[in-house]
């Protein structure tokens, strides 16, 4: 799991299997040490092929919106200039901070060029796995 902060809000970023319910291991580089409020960090995970996730993004009790009406989360690929997955996670409606956990979960590809042919709605899986370029 990767927290990330700004400030005091928090951002948590979770791969979960699915259909199993279950988180996948995250691993840091060896000797990578994490830095206290962190924009960004690398995770590892180990893929498994075949394996279909989803990608949990979440604002951590008490994150505070401000002047913003969202907050927006993508999910990008290498070489690819759009998010190939997007999604908003709101305040509740009277309030400018969130109470408790707000959790957005991300499972399918909203568009995705392949060999010449746009595909959207494709759910994410691990195709296969390779080492290197």
């Amino acid at each position: 799991m990767a927290i990330l902060s700004q400030e005091f809000n928090q951002v948590e970023v979770r791969v979960r299997r699915h259909p199993q319910n279950t988180y996948f291991d995250e691993y840091v580089k060896v000797g990578d040490r994490e830095k206290t409020n962190a924009a960004s960090c690398d995770r590892y995970i180990v893929p498994e092929p075949g394996q279909m996730y989803t990608i949990e993004v979440t604002l951590k009790k008490g994150y505070h919106f401000g002047n913003w009406s969202r907050v927006g989360a993508g999910l990008f690929l290498p070489g690819v200039n759009k998010p190939i997955s997007l999604g908003m996670l709101r305040p509740p409606s009277d309030k400018d901070f969130a109470e408790e956990d707000i959790t957005l979960s991300m499972a399918y590809a909203r568009s995705l060029l392949v060999k010449d042919r746009v595909l959207s709605g494709s759910r994410f899986a691990f195709r296969t796995m390779k080492i290197g370029k």
